[in-house]
C-alpha cells in the first residue's frame, strides 16, 4: 500500500512538474508574442505619422503651387488689362461694395422695423 501511495505520489509531482513546464513555456511564448505584437504596432504607428507627414507636407507643397500659379496669373491678367481699365474696374467693384454695405445697413433697419411692428400687436 506505501509502495502503491508512493508511486502515486511520484506521479502527480511528475504530472506536476509537466504541467508546470508546459505553463512556463505557454507564459514565455506569449510573452514573446506580446512584445512581437508591440514591436509591430509601435512599426505601424512610425509609419503612420511618416505617412502623415509626408502627406502633410506634399498638401503643402501643393498649396504653395496653386498660390504660385494664381500669383502668376494675375500678374499677366494686369499685363494683359489697360491700367485705365483696371482702375475704373477696382472703383467699380469699390463702389458695389459700398452699396452692399448701405443696402444691408438699411435691409436690417427694415427688420427692426418690421419686428418692433410685430411685437406691438
Amino acid at each position: 500500500m506505501v509502495s502503491v501511495q508512493q508511486a502515486q505520489e511520484k506521479r502527480l509531482e511528475e504530472a506536476n512538474a509537466r504541467w508546470e513546464q508546459e505553463r512556463r513555456a505557454m507564459v514565455h511564448h506569449a510573452d514573446h508574442t506580446c512584445k512581437a505584437l508591440q514591436a509591430k504596432v509601435e512599426t505601424l504607428q512610425r509609419q503612420l505619422n511618416s505617412s502623415e507627414k509626408k502627406l502633410l507636407s506634399k498638401e503643402l507643397e501643393f498649396q504653395e503651387q496653386v498660390t504660385a500659379v494664381r500669383q502668376q496669373c494675375e500678374v499677366k491678367i494686369k499685363g494683359l488689362m489697360p491700367a485705365e481699365s483696371r482702375q475704373q474696374l477696382e472703383d467699380t467693384i469699390t463702389c458695389l461694395k459700398a452699396q452692399v454695405n448701405s443696402l444691408q445697413n438699411r435691409a436690417s433697419l427694415l427688420q427692426e422695423d418690421l419686428d418692433a411692428c410685430r411685437n406691438r400687436r
